[in-house]
């Protein structure tokens, strides 16, 4: 039968000598070895910018599309309000609310990869949770300034930096520090849709008190405009620092993915 047939392959086998390799042929062998693995590409360790860079061709093509089709359709309106009598009076508020429309223009991106699924793999690569978390802010903060200075241009600021400042600057700023705040410290799935309400209340605010918005505006100074930027910055950048920190002790309890 086939077990007995197999018992007597594995003694004959057994019992017949093992071959004895030749000299030339094992340093032939060796000489191989040492030619490929000289041959073989060099591995380097790549930067925290070049693996910025890198992920950018990844993440940031679906973000930048969505805030330049935003900031078209802002420019638009700005354009067509521009010919109203009110327009003067109006384009305080029109501004501000753009610029926090111009921030909210990230959190469609929020959640993306549990929705989706990818948390599990995105954890299993070897790429840092940290960089890749910072090439998306990265890929946000960069088209976010390029939006802010299409508003800047089309709203006629680019002379007056006092009013770009208070007008543009500062409420996008605002809204990023607090949309931030409530994402950090509040459950995914009612901190969305807290950042969305806190979003369009700092916009319907900046319209109901846009008569107050442009006297203030007009009185403020450049130096003063800059030193409220600089300090509302300075909490934003803490916020994204105290992020990228915890992040991996956060990956085990919730998702937080632009």
């Amino acid at each position: 039968n086939m077990g007995s047939i197999d018992r007597r392959l594995k003694t004959e086998l057994g019992s017949l000598p093992s071959p004895e390799p030749r000299p030339a042929h094992v340093d032939e062998t060796a000489a191989l070895c040492l030619k490929a693995y000289r041959a073989r590409r060099r591995m380097s360790r790549l930067s925290v910018t070049g693996l910025i860079a890198g992920q950018l061709r990844f993440v940031a093509a679906p973000i930048w599309a969505a805030q330049a089709a935003a900031v078209l359709c802002m420019c638009l309106v700005l354009r067509l309000a521009m010919r109203s009598e009110d327009f003067a009076a109006d384009a305080p508020a029109l501004l501000g609310m753009f610029s926090v429309f111009v921030a909210m223009s990230a959190l469609p991106f929020y959640g993306r990869s549990r929705k989706y699924k990818m948390r599990e793999l995105e954890s299993s690569t070897r790429l840092s949770s940290r960089r890749l978390l910072l090439a998306k802010l990265s890929a946000v903060g960069a088209g976010d300034a390029a939006c802010l200075t299409a508003l800047s241009l089309t709203g006629g600021l680019a002379g007056a930096a006092n009013a770009a400042l208070g007008l543009v600057v500062l409420p996008f700023l605002l809204a990023c520090t607090g949309m931030l705040l409530i994402l950090e410290h509040s459950g995914e799935e009612h901190g969305l849709h807290a950042a969305l309400g806190f979003g369009f209340g700092l916009a319907a605010a900046l319209w109901i008190f846009r008569t107050e918005l442009g006297e203030l505006c007009a009185e403020l100074g450049t130096a003063p405009a800059a030193a409220v930027c600089a300090a509302v910055l300075a909490a934003l950048a803490l916020e994204c620092r105290q992020l990228l920190r915890q992040l991996p002790a956060r990956d085990m309890q919730q998702a937080l993915s632009y």
